[in-house]
């Protein structure tokens, strides 16, 4: 406004712009979905034990090398493949892109790229209008992020990975938005939809008798709210639908070499298959800071259980979310929030005044942290930095030098300032001096601060008018979004939904995490006080998370909740970071003349999961369950080959793909086929090596009737690419090439039948290959229980005598009480998808 003021003392024919009016509008919505598909190698984001520099050797698979890691280990394969899902809302008069993608976490410059992608491909103004969020997979791509802080948990940034990554988001948001139809929307909260902790449940003890702020009865242990927005054409049929509740995407550890969407992956790919047709399904992740999964077995099988106990209760959740076509007031703003500690306040709305005291180098701390009532004391000097600092909760990451001075207070004891940390990225990742103007004779090794710490990028978005519901009760309401930047914890959220409705006076206030950038956990300070782990992961201590918030409550009041719509940002004042430009990477992809070629003679380091023996004749009969299809090809180089592997049936003498129950085909990018790949040789990356590819498929159905695949001939197809040579830079020019498995026989399983007390014990044995979810209460690689009715057929010397009975599981198998008719000599059981098992009697 200053700048405006100036320009009119100078023409006095100039007028002041006037903002448009906001304007109701019935809502317009949109929605595509697509699987992210990156080169395998690229490293896995979440786990920082995972790079090199702190052992991440004893994770490698093997001694492979990969174009597109700097210091972590490379990926070998894929479990999913990364889901990219948008929903594009408008109402005529504004525009709101959601998007989300199976990441680690968010990163200010894709909302940027996004932004200017699609607002070059739409004509529309979107600067501030595009949400970036993610669902917080530990096991998916990294790389992505020039964070330099945030090196440590997804390696060194790649321009080829970034522009990979913002493309193919921008591609569907772009379907997206050709979909648009006229819609009705709503909103429903729901609290203590999971009360025996069988889908999620708390992670963090050291807060569990800490209370802040008004009589909520959620505001500690775990946070109990699900949120459920619904979109649908104004005849009912579904469009999207968007879930939000707080689960770490930890199922898979740090030892876990293949990308997966993990816990928030195995919700979308339950509940997609709970509708009758194809709908957009969204998780975003609420308080995850603080809340862990939680299912039943491990590994890939417990991510599918995940999805299985929680599909009902969402879809349930869902057709109670009343919607409405009436019209809404939709207003969007960001910013990005500066929080060096000079900024930094919280105030709380005038009940306290918290601040760091200025920076003293050779300061010396009181080491009084609270008053005598329990108050925090301010100004805060125990955390003494000018840089920031890190793994001040546990101290892990412990150093004899690198401390915050004259500190003896718990947990400041613990901190380590971001200078030595700084030092070390710049030493393990390799940071070019010369992007940052670093003088390294005189020990400037990385920026300082580190320019990425500087900024919280976070967006708001305000609808009022919107259908909403809260445990059952409807009403029309105004409802703040918050999309904030890291891991918020219950607290957080609890307070970010208390605020809202206290100071802005709005119905209710939802927070979307791991949204627009990247700032760590997010905890507010007397919950940061009580040390743990999440405290280590945030460079501005304690008072740094509840600052954004407060900054956004403020910018949400000012620009979002009167008649018209504002410049959110009319001096530049709030622009994201500012990131240097860097160069696409130069290394070509291999020549592989001889892809598409199935071998069944491997190298000697050829790589598959540590369960499988290496079986490449595809088997003429493979009974369900038990069965296990695995294939070898040579194909291209993994920058330009991430084989597309499609389950396909004979049908009428034709092959054609597999589809779930909406309609979706069975691909490398859902849960049901594992896919590898092993260079040979393993290194180095720089030579010419060829390319071994390996599929898996388990004779299980996607997510209904898992013991009951359809019986039939099946194949497996395969489709890549390969270099063709000539490119400097990608997109690398590549050519097709296809491998077709041969045939084989789907046949039912064999049951295991024994003779148990008084009755029988049945059991559907998973081969020790299994990774797929087989049955509640049974083991992936092992007995899984026989569900439903069972047919039971006794064989006498007077004939057969049948019953039908129904067991209960015990040890993973199913047990039935029943009583042998005299003179047996045998008995067949026999499930309802027709699998059979007999015993002789004695």
């Amino acid at each position: 406004m200053i700048a405006l003021l100036a320009l009119a003392c100078v023409n006095d024919t100039w007028e002041a712009p006037v903002d448009p009016p906001v304007v109701a509008g019935s809502p317009v919505v949109g929605a595509a979905e697509a699987f992210m598909r990156l080169p395998v190698g690229i490293p896995l984001a979440g786990y920082t034990p995972r790079c090199g520099c702190l052992g991440g050797d004893l994770f490698k698979p093997d001694t492979r090398q990969s174009a597109y890691t700097e210091a972590f280990i490379p990926s070998a394969g894929v479990h999913t493949h990364p889901a990219i899902k948008v929903i594009w809302i408008e109402n005529g008069d504004e525009h709101l892109v959601l998007t989300k993608t199976d990441n680690i976490y968010s990163y200010d410059g894709i909302v940027e790229d996004l932004e200017r992608r699609l607002g070059e491909a739409t004509g529309l103004d979107l600067d501030g209008k595009v949400v970036h969020t993610t669902n917080h997979s530990h096991s998916s791509y990294g790389d992505f992020s020039d964070q330099i802080t945030f090196y440590l948990g997804s390696d060194k940034y790649n321009e080829e990975i970034f522009q990979r990554f913002t493309e193919q988001v921008a591609d569907v948001a772009l379907e997206a938005y050709e979909s648009r139809v006229d819609a009705k929307i709503g909103l429903s909260i729901s609290h203590d939809w999971d009360p025996d902790d069988r889908i999620y449940r708390d992670r963090r003890g050291e807060n569990d008798d800490l209370v802040v702020g008004g009589d909520d009865p959620f505001g500690t242990g775990k946070d109990p709210q699900l949120a459920v927005m619904r979109f649908d054409t104004v005849d009912d049929e579904p469009i999207a639908v968007m879930v939000n509740f707080g689960m770490h995407g930890i199922v898979m550890d740090v030892d876990n070499p293949l990308v997966s969407s993990d816990s928030g992956g195995g919700v979308e790919a339950y509940l997609n298959e709970s509708f009758d047709q194809p709908v957009v399904v969204m998780f975003t992740q609420g308080s995850a800071g603080d809340q862990s999964p939680a299912g039943e077995q491990d590994g890939f099988a417990q991510i599918e259980s995940i999805g299985e106990r929680a599909a009902p209760l969402l879809y349930e959740a869902w057709s109670d979310t009343p919607t409405s076509s009436d019209p809404i007031e939709l207003q969007t703003a960001s910013r990005a929030i500066p929080q060096h500690p000079r900024q930094i306040q919280v105030t709380r709305n005038g009940t306290v005044d918290w601040t760091y005291a200025p920076y003293e180098p050779d300061g010396t701390a009181d080491n009084e942290v609270f008053g005598p009532d329990g108050e925090l004391l301010s100004p805060i000097d125990e955390f003494n930095t000018d840089f920031g600092a890190l793994f001040c909760g546990t101290g892990d990451l412990d150093f004899p030098v690198g401390k915050l001075p004259g500190v003896s207070a718990y947990p400041y004891t613990n901190c380590l300032q971001a200078e030595l940390l700084g030092n070390l990225i710049s030493v393990f990742f390799e940071i070019d001096p010369d992007l940052y103007g670093l003088d390294t004779e005189n020990g400037e090794f990385a920026p300082m601060p580190i320019p990425d710490t500087l900024k919280a990028s976070t967006t708001a978005t305000h609808i009022d008018g919107l259908m909403l519901s809260v445990d059952g009760v409807a009403q029309t309401s105004d409802v703040l979004f918050g999309f904030f930047p890291g891991e918020p914890t219950h607290m957080y959220h609890e307070q970010f939904r208390r605020r809202v409705k206290a100071e802005l006076g709005l119905d209710f206030g939802l927070m979307l995490g791991f949204s627009q950038d990247h700032e760590g956990y997010l905890l507010i300070p007397e919950d940061w006080l009580r040390g743990g782990y999440e405290p280590d992961i945030s460079v501005w201590g304690p008072l740094a998370a509840e600052h954004v918030m407060e900054r956004t409550l403020e910018y949400a009041d000012e620009l979002l909740l009167d008649e018209v719509h504002q410049d959110s940002d009319p001096l530049n004042q709030f622009q994201p970071t500012t990131y240097p430009d860097r160069p696409l990477p130069t290394l070509a992809p291999d020549l592989t003349p001889d892809a598409g070629i199935i071998v069944t003679s491997v190298p000697e380091d050829f790589w598959v999961p540590a369960n499988f023996e290496v079986e490449l004749v595809v088997p003429e009969v493979v009974p369900r369950v038990q069965g296990v299809v695995q294939l070898a090809w040579k194909g291209g180089d993994p920058g330009v080959d991430d084989p597309k592997i499609t389950l396909e049936v004979e049908e009428a003498g034709s092959w054609v793909p597999v589809t779930s129950r909406t309609g979706r085909p069975i691909t490398d990018s859902m849960h049901d086929i594992l896919k590898a790949h092993t260079p040979d040789p393993l290194r180095p990356v720089d030579v010419q090596q060829d390319h071994y590819w390996w599929a898996a498929w388990q004779a299980v159905g996607h997510v209904q009737d898992r013991a009951g695949l359809p019986l039939g001939r099946y194949r497996l197809r395969v489709e890549g690419q390969h270099f063709a040579g000539g490119s400097e830079t990608w997109p690398w020019a590549s050519t097709p090439y296809s491998v077709t498995s041969d045939p084989f026989e789907v046949v039912p399983a064999t049951l295991d039948v024994q003779l148990a007390g008084p009755g029988l014990s049945i059991s559907l044995p998973a081969p020790i290959e299994g990774w797929r979810y087989i049955a509640a209460g049974g083991d992936f690689a092992a007995d899984n229980p026989v569900l439903g009715d069972l047919t039971v057929v006794w064989t006498t010397s007077g004939g057969e005598l049948t019953e039908t009975v129904s067991g209960s599981t015990v040890n993973r198998r199913t047990e039935l009480t029943l009583t042998p008719p005299p003179e047996a000599t045998s008995v067949t059981v026999t499930d309802g998808f027709g699998n059979t098992g007999s015993l002789a009697l004695p």
